[in-house]
């Protein structure tokens, strides 16, 4: 595990995105149960983490372009970290 110092603002931002992210997923697990599949069945929970996963990731990404636009982020955590959390998560 390679630990890397970390300034108050990254600290910030990355709190903020894994904040965001959980709450995308929480979302998009809400909108699976109620919206998509209320008259059908579903009892696998492995499709609804793998919707409820892909859904927050895209989310988390379509965000990441919006702060990456309005200078939101801190230049180090907005190139940096965000990046390296969603290519760790799916490798």
């Amino acid at each position: 595990m390679i630990l890397f110092r970390m300034s108050p603002h990254t600290l910030q931002d990355t709190s903020l995105l894994l904040a965001t992210q959980f709450i995308f997923f929480v979302f998009g697990w809400v909108f699976f149960m109620a919206k998509l599949f209320r008259d059908y069945e579903v009892r696998q929970t492995a499709v609804q983490l793998a919707f409820s996963f892909t859904f927050s990731l895209s989310c988390v990404m379509f965000e990441l372009v919006i702060f990456e636009i309005l200078d939101v982020l801190d230049r180090r955590c907005g190139r940096l970290v965000p990046r390296r959390l969603q290519v760790q998560r799916r490798g």
